[in-house]
């Protein structure tokens, strides 16, 4: 089987993010909160997350599934959270035990502070993972940079990501070097493991 051009899968790729950022942007607020409180729901629920000692998530943006709750949630359960920061453009983990510890970075996204604890990846049990577009294969589509699929390259740990329905595509575009998500949650369920 040929593989695919490169060019061709960045063309397919930077459609498919902008078609669906336009879709993620257009929920309403009210169906936003609603969607988020589900999938907060369903993601605390997993056996992965009541099993894991080190989680890590992500700071979302507005238009992202909301980590807010669920970063509560794992703080609540004495767990330690990890967050990731791009520090010499790779995606490094740092321990944070609220959102005391976070700051606004260069891209005015909060991020860990210099003082917070850097953590190995491999001491993390499990990623909740961010994303534009997903496929029910565990294919993702991010911003095009990179890094989480850097990040996780050699990382056997369980890949969560969370997304809106609006976000699940049938197939997303991708090469041997985008790394594949274990499961994947929306505000329907589960939609693969």
């Amino acid at each position: 089987m040929d593989k695919p051009d490169i060019n061709t899968v960045r063309d397919q790729k930077n459609k498919l993010r902008s078609r669906i950022l336009s879709l993620r942007r257009s929920i309403t607020f009210d169906n936003k909160q609603r969607f988020d409180r589900q999938i907060t729901e369903m993601v605390t629920q997993l056996s992965i997350i009541k099993k894991s000692s080190v989680i890590a998530a992500y700071i979302s943006l507005d238009d992202e599934v909301s980590t807010e709750s669920i970063r509560g949630y794992i703080l609540s359960q004495g767990k330690k959270l990890v967050i990731p920061k791009v520090v010499s453009g790779n995606l490094e983990f740092f321990i944070i035990t609220s959102d005391n510890d976070l700051e606004r970075g260069v891209f005015g996204l909060l991020e860990p502070k210099q003082t917070c604890q850097l953590t190995d990846h491999k001491e993390i049990d499990c990623f909740i993972v961010p994303g534009i577009a997903f496929d029910r294969h565990g294919n993702r589509l991010g911003w095009g940079k990179g890094y989480y699929d850097r990040a996780l390259l050699h990382i056997k740990s369980q890949k969560i990501a969370i997304a809106y329905d609006c976000q699940i595509v049938n197939d997303v575009p991708h090469t041997d070097s985008d790394i594949v998500m274990n499961a994947l949650i929306t505000q329907s369920g589960l939609l693969m493991v």
